[in-house]
Formats: C-alpha cells, sequence, structure tokens
C-alpha cells in the first residue's frame, strides 16, 4: 500500500513538474546549427508572454551587441574559476547572425528566438544552446549551454534540440558584457519550462550601446576656397591625407580582426585544456587499473617447490 502511495505521488509530482509544451517554427540551418521560433502551445502560457516583436535590429547591431557577451563557468568554492570566453566563436556569429537577425524580424509578440551549435568534439560535441528576444526595449541573452559535453549518442542532445533553454547538467554559468554599463541586470529563467535547473538571462541596454559602439561618420568639412592670384595644382601632385571617418573605419576594422583573432585563440587554449583533462582522467584511470593488476600479482599465493 504504502509502494502504491509513493508511485503515485511521484507521479503526481512529475506532471506538477512538466513545463509548457514548446512549439516552433521558421527553423533555419543544418544539423550541427539552427536558428528558429518558439512559444508556447498553451494559451494560459501564451497570454503571459508580450515581447517587443518583430525587432527592427540590423545584422550588423545584433553582431555588434551578441559578439561582445562573455560566458564564465561556474566553480565551486575551492576550485579555480577559469577565464571568460565569447558567446560565439567568429565561425559561429558568421555562420548564425544573418538567420538569427531574420528570425527576430519575422518574430511575434509571443515568440521568441532560439539557436543551438554543436561543434565536434573527442567524447561528444560540445553544445551551446540559448535564444535572445526584445522586451521592454532591452535585449535579453538567455544562455542554457555552453560548450557542454554531451556524450554520442545520447538522448539529451535531442532533448536540447527540441528546447535549445533547457539546461543539461553541469553548474551553469554567469554572463557579463564588455563594457560592463551597458548590463542592465542578471537573472535566472525558467523560461523554456525546465523543471530542473534555469538558464542564465542577461539583460542589456542595447539601445545605448549601439548608439555609441556604431557612431554615423560626421559630414566632411568643406575646403577652404583658393585665393585667385594663386596659381592652380594639379589634382594629381597632391596627395590628402585620410579623413576621420576613414581613419575610424580602418582603426574599427582593424580592432575588429584582432578581437576575432583574440577570440578564436581562447576558445582553442579553451578546447586544447579540454583535451589535457580528458587524457588527465584517461591516465588516472590506467594507473589505477595498474595499481590494481599489481596488488593481485603481488597477493596470489606462492607455489611450494617440488619434493
Amino acid at each position: 500500500m504504502i509502494v502504491r502511495l509513493f508511485a503515485g505521488m511521484l507521479v503526481l509530482f512529475c506532471v506538477g513538474c512538466a513545463g509548457p509544451t514548446i512549439a516552433s517554427r521558421a527553423a533555419v540551418g543544418e544539423a550541427n546549427w539552427f536558428v528558429r521560433l518558439d512559444t508556447f502551445k498553451e494559451a494560459g502560457a501564451i497570454a503571459d508572454l508580450r515581447f517587443d516583436h518583430p525587432s527592427q535590429l540590423s545584422e550588423a547591431e545584433l553582431t555588434a551587441v551578441l559578439s561582445r557577451v562573455q560566458v564564465q563557468q561556474r566553480t565551486g568554492m575551492l576550485e579555480q574559476k577559469p577565464f571568460p570566453q565569447p558567446l560565439f566563436s567568429p565561425g559561429e556569429i558568421r555562420q548564425m547572425m544573418p538567420s538569427l537577425q531574420k528570425t527576430l524580424r519575422a518574430a511575434k509578440p509571443t515568440e521568441w528566438a532560439v539557436f543551438y551549435s554543436a561543434l565536434p568534439g573527442g567524447m561528444g560535441p560540445e553544445v551551446t544552446s540559448g535564444g535572445v528576444f526584445v522586451k521592454g526595449n532591452l535585449l535579453h541573452v538567455v544562455v542554457a549551454n555552453h560548450h557542454e559535453r554531451i556524450p554520442s549518442g545520447s538522448d539529451s542532445l535531442a532533448s536540447i534540440r527540441a528546447n535549445p533553454l533547457s539546461p543539461w547538467g553541469g553548474k551553469g554559468v554567469t554572463l557579463s558584457f564588455d563594457p560592463l554599463r551597458f548590463v542592465a541586470g542578471t537573472q535566472a529563467t525558467w523560461l523554456g519550462g525546465s523543471a530542473a535547473a534555469p538558464a542564465s538571462e542577461l539583460v542589456l541596454n542595447h539601445s545605448a550601446f549601439l548608439a555609441e559602439a556604431l557612431v554615423p561618420a560626421t559630414a566632411p568639412v568643406a575646403a577652404a576656397p583658393v585665393p585667385q592670384a594663386m596659381a592652380p595644382v594639379p589634382q594629381s601632385a597632391v596627395i590628402l591625407p585620410p579623413t576621420m571617418p576613414q581613419a575610424a573605419q580602418r582603426n574599427a576594422s582593424s580592432y575588429d580582426v584582432m578581437r576575432e583573432q583574440v577570440s578564436g585563440l581562447q576558445s582553442e587554449v579553451e578546447r586544447m585544456r579540454r583535451r589535457l583533462e580528458e587524457q588527465d582522467e584517461d591516465i588516472a584511470q590506467l594507473k589505477t587499473r595498474l595499481f590494481e593488476l599489481d596488488s593481485i600479482l603481488k597477493n596470489q599465493p606462492k607455489k611450494k617447490p617440488a619434493r
């Protein structure tokens, strides 16, 4: 009787924890990445959603903002904190931003955009997933998984693809932005309906950031008239210095290239660090096995010499 009562209570608990069902549309991507629009199927859950969609952000604006979002894995009190990493690698930025911008522009006020990326790894794909939406004239960036190593063939991979806002294991992540002054807040979110653990949400004053980061070129200053008494100088003999907008564009381009290179190096260092950790684990397992075999050999009974 007690067993049946416990089983019934467990079923009721699981039913109560089950989140709203996700409905998806406008998916764009390939086998290892995609972006799409998600919402809830239940009318009651949809009634609480009011986003500022469709979004009018351009691809350049979305790229400028999301390329500065940083992720840091949470650790225990005695563990060394890892360095913050960019949310997206330069390759993921180039791959996903055009589709993500078009997806946000096609979004309804009750839909949010989600993204999924799976980079190849030694023990399984490294999955990054989350979502983006605009609410209250602020850009919300949600990250559920960042370079999470999912074992190949695991059912969790299909679960994350079905709901990219659902975290998988791990200790979660902390989100930040550079510069910090444009962060309006950070919080945990259960938007994806996951009952196990929340995703991390970063709220950005993206309009203020873009107004400062993407300053339009100033109008050129009119040249002073040449005195009549001076002989005109041939145009081919004049070498004009670069205008301020041209110099700023070159500096910005060089800065973007350097940022991409640094970001790529950081990602490569982190990937090498993971490989070294995996090798350390393998070596530790081999040492344990050798110790066990050595103990077995030492403890074997010695054969008595024949008389």
